[in-house]
Order: structure tokens, then sequence, then C-alpha cells
């Protein structure tokens, strides 16, 4: 992990997913001010600068077979912040590539082959096949690249870390609106449909954030992992809930 950890060592570090609870939040400046931006599988959201930010240094990358075409449209049509990222990362197995062998992988699909279509000349930093294997034994699932990147964060000698945009789908849609622009073209559809068990994934951020002093974050992330009531966050996240139990037993 030296690649990644000559560059987070000892500095400020802030990690943005795409949710859309930091629209209109006006936290970009601030997000901007930390030593180190990383983001998670996507920099389409510098778009939404006074929000999310306008910088990427690190990008941690899902090289999945289903992400080729979507991301060479993204580094193509985003090449000034594309040439700017210092490290790519992907946390995932190597031959990880497809959904439907996770538990039986065909040696001749990689990431390694997928990232070179991408076309960019930014160095990749793959974690090892190990290591993934030990991350995600320690969260107890299959989890989102976020939860990976914020796991191995953990084990970096940080100066501190804000973690944004992470809504662990408690949010009524998926992404904000320049991701979710970007990625309709591609069949992607906005409506919030958990596909990893956020459950586990939470508890696992529990375990290692929720006590830690240099760590903080956006409402949702304090409510969510460090358990910070924000009433308001509350509040909303009552409403969804109490109106899916509506639309689950008129349903049932």
């Amino acid at each position: 992990m030296d690649k990644l950890k000559n560059i987070l060592s000892h500095k400020s570090v802030a990690v943005i997913g795409p949710a859309p609870n930091l629209e209109n939040k006006n936290l970009g400046n601030y997000i901007d001010s930390f030593d180190i931006v990383i983001r998670i599988n996507e920099f389409v959201s510098e778009e939404l600068s006074s929000d999310y930010g306008s910088r990427t240094d690190v990008l941690f990358l899902n090289l999945n077979n289903h992400s080729i075409e979507l991301n060479k449209k993204m580094f193509k049509q985003k090449k000034t912040s594309a040439d700017n990222i210092k490290l790519i990362v992907c946390p995932r197995n190597s031959l990880h590539v497809s959904p439907f062998h996770e538990n039986n992988f065909v040696k001749e699909e990689n990431i390694f082959q997928n990232y070179k279509l991408i076309g960019t000349d930014t160095e990749l930093f793959h974690i090892g096949d190990k290591k993934n294997k030990y991350l995600e034994d320690q969260i107890g699932c299959h989890p989102t690249v976020g939860t990976l990147a914020l796991a191995l964060l953990n084990e970096i000698d940080t100066k501190n870390i804000f973690i944004a945009g992470f809504s662990m789908y408690k949010t009524r849609l998926t992404y904000n609106k320049a991701l979710y622009n970007f990625l309709k073209p591609f069949g992607f559809n906005n409506k919030n449909k958990r596909g990893h068990n956020t459950d586990k994934e939470i508890a696992f951020l529990r375990s290692i954030f929720c006590e830690n002093e240099n760590v903080n974050g956006d409402p949702y992330f304090k409510t969510i992992i460090k358990n910070k009531l924000d009433k308001g966050i509350i509040f909303k996240l009552s409403i969804f809930y109490y109106s899916f139990l509506i639309k689950f037993f008129k349903k049932y």
C-alpha cells in the first residue's frame, strides 16, 4: 500500500461520494481546502463544485465490465480533471469484473485489461487480491467500493479525514443530479435500490470510526456512522421509512 500511503500519510483528506445529500450545502470550498480530495467511482460531481468541490486527487474506481464505456466517456469528457488525478485505486479482486462470477472467476477477464480500455495515463494501484479478501472478511460481506476505500484509509496515518456524500442508500435518490445526468444515457435509474449488505457495512464503519476523533463528516455520516444525531436528518429518515412502510402494507 506504499503508493497510497505516500500520497495520504500525514495529510488532511476529504472522501467524497456521489450521494445527493450534499446538494445545496455549499461545502465545496471546505472540501477543496483539504490536502487530498478522494472521490468514489466518479468525478462528474465536480460540476456541482459549490457543493462537492472541484478537485479529484485520488480516484477509487470500480473496473468491472459494466463500467467500461461509462469510464471511457467520463475520462474523455472530463480530461482536464482526469489529467490532474494523482492515482487511481482499484480495491476489488483483480478478476472480479462481473457480479455473475464473483466466486467463479474467469482468468481471461481482469481489471487490468479493463483499465487499459479507459485510455488514461494515470497510474493504477491495485491493492492486491489478498488485501481485498482480508478487507471483505473484516467487513463481513461483499461491500461497496466506498466502504473498501474507507477501510483502507483507516489503516493509513492521515492527519484527519472528512467523509461526505455517503448516504449508505438512506436517501430517496442514489446520485446527485450531475452524476445522474451523466449515467442516464447508460440506462441507470436514480431511484434508490440497495444492492449491497449496507447494514453490515454500516456496522463495520461504526466499529472503526465511531470513536475516532480524527474522522468527521457531513450530517448523514454523523448520524449513520458517528451516531451524532441531527434532528433534521433523523426527521427526513423517519419520513422516508414511514412512507416505505405505508406503501408496503398497502401492497400486501
